[in-house]
């Protein structure tokens, strides 16, 4: 994860990188087609109030 902070709308406030929770391997989705495609992303929460702040397809 770079260096760059995280803010999080609804807790009004950026959010501290020991503060993200990583999820890895989440599968890719086609949103045209709402299909899954090849490859995953990690997925980054959170640690709060569990709302998405971003992801990193790898």
């Amino acid at each position: 994860m770079a260096d760059d902070a995280f803010y999080c709308e609804t807790c009004d406030e950026d959010v501290a990188h020991n503060d993200i929770n990583t999820i890895t391997d989440v599968p890719e989705v086609n949103l045209d087609r709402f299909r899954f495609i090849e490859g995953s992303a990690e997925v980054y929460k959170c640690g709060v109030c569990g709302e998405i702040l971003g992801f990193n397809p790898t």
